[in-house]
């Protein structure tokens, strides 16, 4: 069985901020969990101040296959 993973950019054009992050999830998955836990403020995360501009952007990096 072949895993994928991705390496994505988390981005705000208006704050020109950048997270990184990885995910075997789908990046629309990831992005949701990610708002989730802003807006719960679950276990704090850099990705929040990206989150609180309101125009975030989530495009993948790298593709991994293991």
């Amino acid at each position: 069985m072949i895993h994928s993973a991705t390496i994505y950019r988390l981005h705000s054009p208006s704050l020109k901020l950048n997270y990184i992050g990885s995910t075997i999830k789908s990046l629309d998955i990831r992005l949701s969990e990610h708002k989730r836990a802003y807006i719960h403020q679950d276990n704090y995360c850099s990705s929040f101040s990206i989150l609180s501009a309101g125009d975030e952007q989530i495009e993948p990096i790298e593709i991994l296959n293991k």
